[in-house]
């Protein structure tokens, strides 16, 4: 039986219900993010919850303070010791009438835990997404996700892997569900932190790794058409780790692939160490 946290009880999932007049239901006002755990471990833990914390201010939502015992509980009632799952956890703001948005604990707090079903693949091919996404929430993970939903569905039906969508300018920003960076010789870019794009966890690690192998990280404004014929392209995110990308539309990209399994180790070790165990196994119940 699959088994959920919802507001302060755990429940099977035919059990779970949310009101009708929740607002994360009605409009998408909430936050969310999706942790990976392998083998008990919870990767990035720390930069997962202070991010959620920090979207949830954002949307006038007070984030609650959620006990690390209820992971464990939620881990131990799901049998989901060991293997690769993914915990997601969803902060609402709650049901209210009003057309403005105040500061308010969450109407709704769900925690979910389900057995990671995407295979990440060993390279990727992207096409250019025709519309822009922009708005006060651009950079916010929040509920409001049919946007992003949008983008996954047009790279499949058009024959790619992924999407990547641009500014109003032309600027890159990234794909459907993760991040993109590249890189040329010495220099590895990501598209600014100005921009309207969510920055996510993983990128974050990346950054770190790029340092330790001695390269230099820069955020830069890039236009798609303005990409280095040998410039090596890569997606990220919490659930595919690091994935490089060797084609956008008709332009083939080259792969380094001592690099790639450099970056790739670097990534892994860095994983590793900001990982948070929460309880030795065979010892939850």
């Amino acid at each position: 039986m699959n088994v959920v946290f919802l507001n302060g009880k755990f429940l099977s999932r035919s059990e779970a219900f949310i009101p009708i007049d929740d607002r994360g239901f009605l409009f998408g006002h909430g936050v969310f993010t999706t942790i990976k755990i392998v083998d008990g471990s919870f990767e990035n833990y720390h930069a997962h919850m202070a991010r959620l914390t920090s979207h949830a201010k954002e949307l006038k939502i007070e984030s609650p303070i959620i006990d690390i015992a209820l992971l464990q509980e939620l881990l131990s009632r799901n049998h989901a010791l060991e293997g690769v799952w993914r915990l997601k956890i969803i902060l609402t703001g709650g049901a209210s009438e009003l057309r403005r948005m105040r500061s308010a604990p969450p109407g709704q707090i769900l925690m979910t835990v389900e057995k990671q079903s995407i295979v990440p693949l060993a390279e990727c091919r992207i096409t250019h997404y025709p519309y822009t996404i922009t708005g006060p929430t651009a950079k916010l993970k929040s509920l409001s996700y049919l946007n992003r939903l949008c983008m996954a569905d047009y790279s499949t039906t058009s024959g790619f892997d992924d999407a990547l969508v641009l500014s109003p300018e032309g600027w890159i920003l990234e794909a459907a569900f993760a991040n993109i960076f590249w890189r040329i010789k010495d220099k590895v870019y990501t598209p600014d932190a100005s921009l309207p794009y969510l920055k996510g966890v993983s990128i974050g690690s990346v950054e770190k790794c790029i340092g330790i192998l001695g390269l230099e990280w820069h955020p830069a404004k890039v236009k798609a058409p303005d990409l280095a014929d040998d410039a090596q392209i890569y997606l990220t995110n919490s659930m595919i780790g690091i994935v490089p990308v060797v084609s956008y539309m008709e332009h083939v990209f080259p792969r380094d692939l001592s690099f790639e399994k450099r970056l790739i180790n670097s990534f892994k070790s860095e994983i590793e160490h900001s990982s948070v165990k929460l309880f030795k196994m065979g010892k939850a119940h």
